[in-house]
């Protein structure tokens, strides 16, 4: 993994704690966690699931999907849902 995160030309991270995959990054946005907002993702399974907050942060977090919703077309006109293995 890390021989990949080397090569990458660019490399994002959104997440809400700070990790190994994060000291490869060139920008690192800090997101909240799922106990921190609310909304609904798509398990592997292909299943919605719906979360709720559980607790109000103390410091104002941005929800992970605010943050990535304007990023989704700026990279070389490629947007949403492109896979890793076809860049374009």
């Amino acid at each position: 993994m890390n021989d990949f995160l080397t090569r990458a030309k660019h490399l994002v991270v959104l997440d809400c704690l700070p990790n190994r995959t994060g000291s490869f990054a060139e920008v690192v946005f800090p997101a909240g966690s799922f106990a921190e907002s609310d909304g609904t993702f798509v398990n592997n399974e292909g299943r919605a699931q719906r979360f709720f907050q559980v607790f109000v942060p103390q410091d104002p977090i941005v929800e992970a999907w605010a943050l990535a919703g304007p990023c989704g077309g700026a990279h070389d006109g490629a947007g949403p849902g492109v896979p890793l293995e076809e860049p374009r």
